[in-house]
């Protein structure tokens, strides 16, 4: 989206005055920017855009008035920086960055530049001062400011949450580390599992071991569904604005679930049946959370047939296959083993 298609009021740049800039609180900060040494000769200008819409820029101070404004500014960011409300990224060259937490920023790297949407769904581009700064705070500012002091001080307060939201960081977490989230037929198995433990269906496997693999793999399917939905820029912007310190079992799903406009406690902890009229058993990937298949008995007898063409010495189905055993086993019972597995 380039900056012509965006009705933006920070295009219209105002320059900051030392009476501007006595009145703008640190709540009131969207993005701001200022040169420190190095910072390509041009120590003490910055720029300044604020929640309302306004966007004010200073240039390297040429005389006392100019110099005050540039301090007054420094005193501003220096309390941002201690801020809950703000997140600073290392602009590199001699620049700092500043965001407030909960603005989510888009990347147009066509643009060098950001695009902020507000509350009333309008877009706008925010232009840091140079594309090497803008390349330098790209991760921090676009993927919700996540840092490794961030990850650590939710791992650090894992007492604060309950067993289902502590299953969930993990599964965050390798995330993260990787930069994905697998999902095998043992997860889809266990999860499949865990729902009918939930709904008092398989009461007779309550075993606390078994129940920590459970919400495992349910907790990947949450964060896909999560992921899915919001995409992980969002996600980490709630993660940012957490305080885990202060947080009780139950909070952080609340916190993503507002979010998300759902409640994540209560994502997938129903006994889901999706009655089917067909079923490839080539081509199972679609079923990318844990429902269980009832297939009318024209589509078990295909599946069947399917079954004994394939080539044993290709598990390439495997998935596939060990999901439609597991819908037969779990749709409430109703096929017995030899209609499922043909002698």
């Amino acid at each position: 989206m380039s900056k012509q298609q965006l009705d933006n009021p920070f295009a219209r740049k105002e320059v900051l005055t030392r009476k501007i800039i006595e009145k703008i609180k640190v709540s009131d900060i969207l993005y701001a920017e200022i040169s420190t040494n190095g910072g390509f000769g041009d120590v003490g200008a910055g720029r300044l855009y604020t929640l309302s819409g306004e966007c004010y820029y200073c240039d390297k101070p040429s005389d006392n008035e100019s110099l005050m404004v540039s301090f007054l500014l420094n005193q501003l960011l220096e309390k941002a920086r201690k801020s809950k409300k703000i997140c600073y990224a290392d602009g590199g060259f001699g620049h700092e960055a500043y965001k407030n937490k909960e603005a989510i920023f888009e990347a147009s790297h066509k643009d060098c530049g950001f695009i902020y949407t507000d509350n009333d769904g309008k877009q706008s581009i925010i232009y840091p001062s140079r594309r090497g700064v803008y390349l330098h705070i790209l991760a921090d500012f676009v993927y919700g400011g996540i840092t490794d002091k961030t990850l650590e001080q939710l791992a650090h307060n894992a007492k604060n949450f309950n067993p289902d939201e502590a299953s969930f960081l993990d599964a965050l977490m390798n995330y993260y580390k990787t930069g994905r989230n697998d999902i095998s037929l043992e997860d889809y198995m266990n999860a499949i599992v865990y729902i009918r433990h939930l709904n008092l269906m398989d009461s007779h496997y309550d075993y606390a071991s078994w129940r920590s693999k459970w919400r495992d793999s349910l907790a990947k399917y949450r964060l896909r569904y999560i992921l899915d939905k919001i995409k992980i820029n969002r996600l980490n912007n709630v993660l940012v604005c957490f305080d885990a310190e202060q947080a009780k079992p139950g909070d952080l799903f609340g916190a993503i679930s507002k979010e998300l406009g759902e409640d994540v406690s209560k994502l997938f902890s129903a006994y889901t049946i999706e009655k089917r009229d067909e079923f490839n058993v080539y081509k199972l990937d679609n079923l990318r959370y844990p429902v269980v298949i009832d297939m009318s008995k024209a589509a078990h007898e295909e599946t069947v047939a399917r079954i004994l063409d394939i080539d044993p010495d290709r598990f390439n189905y495997a998935y596939s296959l060990g999901q439609y055993f597991m819908s037969c086993v779990f749709s409430l019972d109703k096929l017995e083993l030899a209609t499922v597995l043909p002698a």
